[in-house]
């Protein structure tokens, strides 16, 4: 079963996106926003924030020219809970990519609403 729903959301990931620009996702970033809503501890949050750090961190080395700015983590939360209330559907991929976008780096990849 996981591994269907894992398909379903790479192939939400890849739509509108060319063959050659697709990329595979790993870890929490293929969670979905109701799993970070349903996250209570800052313990449970903390390890999907450390893999929006590093998504963010990897995004800042492939793009040089327009890099994102830090977001400490408790905006970095408040952002995170408004980008997923107002787009549930999404994954934390999609939010951290918003994320960028926000911090003054790179527009999202795909739509979002605010």
């Amino acid at each position: 079963m996981k591994t269907i729903i894992l398909t379903c959301i790479l192939l939400l990931l890849s739509t509108g996106v060319n063959a050659e620009e697709r990329i595979l996702v790993f870890g929490a970033g293929l969670e979905s926003c109701g799993e970070w809503l349903d996250l209570k501890t800052d313990s449970g949050r903390l390890e999907r924030k450390q893999w929006i750090y590093g998504y963010l961190t990897g995004r800042n080395w492939g793009t040089r020219n327009k890099q994102t700015g830090y977001t400490d983590p408790k905006a970095m939360g408040a952002f995170l809970d408004m980008y997923c209330r107002n787009n549930p559907l999404h994954v934390l991929f999609q939010a951290a990519n918003a994320l960028q976008e926000e911090a003054g780096g790179p527009k999202a990849q795909h739509e979002w609403k605010k």
